[in-house]
């Protein structure tokens, strides 16, 4: 129920969505259960959120909101891709791999999670970036090096 809910919150918001952080606050009303006091029966005090990151993105920031999601999930990895073939340091290599595959995972992950929206899982996912960014300057640093030797 909680994927339809935020499918019909992205239709009546496809652009801007319905704002950060607000999608149980629109849940009465768009729900089965009817509104807050219905909603507060079936479950108590916390309210469900749809167990998709890429949903509630979309609802809650639109359309941009989840572009630019999907973009970080696209740039980072690809980014980390094109430094391997430039990498001679075994560990900045392994690490930059492990990022690809920890990027990889995560962008899986939340098709079922919402991991990315607690504050654990989002420091995670902006470490592992940015020891795959590094790790590509690193590549791009060192390129020149490596080819005079």
């Amino acid at each position: 129920e909680g994927m339809g809910v935020a499918w019909l919150m992205s239709k009546d918001h496809p652009l801007t969505g319905i704002g950060l952080y607000t999608f149980v606050y629109h849940l009465p009303g768009n729900t089965r259960f009817g509104g807050a006091h219905e909603l507060t029966e079936a479950f108590g005090e916390l309210w469900p959120v749809v167990h998709n990151t890429y949903l509630i993105v979309w609802s809650e920031l639109g359309t941009f909101g989840l572009v630019g999601l999907l973009g970080v999930l696209i740039f980072v990895p690809w980014t980390g891709y094109r430094a391997l073939a430039y990498l001679r340091d075994p560990q900045v290599f392994a690490m930059v791999i492990g990022g690809i595959g920890g990027i990889a995972a995560i962008t899986l992950d939340v098709m079922s999670s919402f991991y990315l929206r607690n504050g654990p899982g989002r420091r995670t996912f902006w470490i592992v970036a940015g020891i795959v960014v590094a790790g590509s300057y690193f590549a791009k640093r060192h390129r020149n090096r490596a080819s005079a030797e």
